[in-house]
């Protein structure tokens, strides 16, 4: 299945080189069969905007709904496609993400490449799934929330497991 999505504006070259790493990497959506294509024309139609927003900003759009406070959220009935990430939790990780000591990456790329795939995923048509404990979690589970031993390990890769299935 082809996906196209745009990186918008305002995010910068650094962070938009960062989401491509992240959304192409062999551990991503492509291992599971998405073909994921960024479109860089403005004029061309795309499946997916990624946008990165601040807390303001965020509060002003999805603030009515207070159990998305501090989130990052996809909505699925635009179109296309809208996925904002907050920017808060992209530069700083949510205290409740705990690093996962056995992953390659330090704490903010694990966070980062979990928040834009787990965006993606929904993106894609998956729903949020449940923890299970003793490995690592699913990357459609609400990880910001929190992770650990005790909960699952911190995984960014749909790959290792999308959705506990």
């Amino acid at each position: 299945m082809r996906f196209r999505y745009r990186l918008a504006r305002e995010i910068t070259e650094d962070q938009k080189k960062r989401m491509r790493l992240y959304l192409h990497d062999t551990r991503g959506w492509g291992a599971l069969g998405y073909e994921l294509r960024e479109v860089t024309d403005n004029r061309r139609r795309c499946d997916v905007s990624v946008h990165l927003l601040e807390a303001t900003e965020m509060d002003r759009k999805y603030g009515q709904f207070g159990h998305l406070k501090g989130m990052s959220i996809t909505d699925r009935g635009a179109k296309p496609i809208r996925i904002d990430l907050h920017a808060t939790n992209w530069f700083v990780p949510p205290a409740a993400f705990a690093e996962n000591p056995d992953a390659a990456e330090d704490r903010l790329a694990q966070y980062q490449a979990y928040v834009i795939n787990h965006e993606m995923g929904h993106a894609l048509g998956y729903d949020h799934s449940k923890a299970v404990a003793g490995g690592p979690c699913a990357v459609m589970y609400q990880q910001t929330r929190g992770t650990g031993l005790a909960v699952c390990e911190a995984n960014a890769w749909p790959s290792i497991n999308a959705d506990n299935s």
